[in-house]
């Protein structure tokens, strides 16, 4: 294996042998960042508090720290499925799963597919109110005789 690179963000997880081990991935999100240290910690405490055995466990580089930015899963749709960085974990909630990578573009194909497919259920919408509204006006008419 190569060396870490301090900083940077690893997926992790348990070769096959210790995965008879009783909840082997309780409490971790089986993802990784590079401290000082050398170590790779997991990183559902944020901190220091489960370093990754690296010889038990096989690793692949997501991104490095610097060279992501948070953004919203909404943001995200308006980019292209390269320049964003998933990382969903059991911790989401407080470490936004949504990164995107520093340089990137929104991306015109994608913002119009998305308004397309919007502008697609509005048009839906409106023809089922419409068609409510005609069947209400029906059957007022009808009580009104």
């Amino acid at each position: 294996m190569s060396e870490l690179i301090e900083g940077a963000y690893y997926r992790w997880h348990f070769k096959d042998e210790w995965l008879e081990k009783s909840n082997p991935y309780w409490c971790k999100t089986c993802i990784g960042i590079v401290k000082a240290d050398g170590n790779l910690y997991d990183i559902f405490w944020h901190s220091d508090g489960y370093r990754v055995p690296l010889d038990k466990t096989d690793i692949e580089f997501i991104s490095h720290a610097d060279d992501i930015d948070s953004i919203s899963e909404r943001d995200s749709k308006d980019y292209d499925d390269k320049d964003i960085v998933y990382m969903r974990n059991p911790n989401a909630f407080s470490f936004g799963p949504y990164f995107l990578r520093k340089g990137s573009i929104k991306s015109k194909t994608k913002i119009l597919d998305a308004l397309r497919h919007e502008l697609a259920d509005a048009e839906y919408d409106l023809k089922s109110i419409t068609r409510k509204r005609d069947n209400l006006l029906t059957k007022i008419k009808e009580q009104e005789q």
